[in-house]
């Protein structure tokens, strides 16, 4: 506990070396910590402290990887944060291990989309598509990068697919 309390002293002191080394400590003996020391890493990223960032979210994400709750929370606050090349590598490690996850495929899906590869993020919707064919969101993804492939053959199929499912879907209406 006293390592604890020492990360969060020099944490809120701004000392974020000795902060990041108190909490990879901690973390090393524990994993009850794993909440605090997210909102901590959460924290170093806003402050541009990103090699300490990356570094304690790594060291969460070896420790729980049996616990996809925090692998995709970490995740999204990296996306959150504008971290993409960070978040990209994280999914690309998790992916080894959870391939057949559709939430983490359509997290690969979002990070590609948003580091404009619409090659990359159309075969992670399409493969998300493919295990939840019922997913509104991801089949209104597929058609908007087909639009922007210029393929608006298929874009008008997976739109009539959306209109099916739900007739009234505005996003859907517009793009048709």
């Amino acid at each position: 506990v006293s390592r604890y309390l020492l990360a969060r002293h020099f944490g809120r002191a701004g000392d974020w070396e000795s902060a990041t080394r108190y909490f990879l400590e901690v973390l090393s003996l524990t994993s009850r910590f794993n909440d605090t020391a997210i909102e901590f890493g959460t924290a170093l990223m806003s402050q541009n402290q990103t090699a300490h960032a990356e570094q304690l979210f790594e060291t969460i994400i070896l420790q729980s990887s049996s616990d996809i709750k925090t692998i995709r929370r970490i995740i999204d606050i990296c996306i959150e944060q504008q971290f993409m090349t960070f978040a990209l590598k994280l999914i690309k490690q998790v992916l080894v291990q959870y391939r057949s996850s559709p939430d983490l495929m359509y997290q690969a899906g979002v990070i590609h989309e948003m580091l404009a590869d619409p090659d990359s993020a159309l075969d992670y919707f399409l493969e998300v598509d493919k295990h939840q064919a019922g997913q509104i969101q991801v089949k209104l993804k597929i058609a908007k990068l087909y639009h922007i492939k210029e393929k608006v053959l298929q874009a008008d199929n997976y739109l009539k697919d959306v209109l099916r499912l739900d007739p009234e879907n505005e996003a859907a209406l517009m793009l048709r």
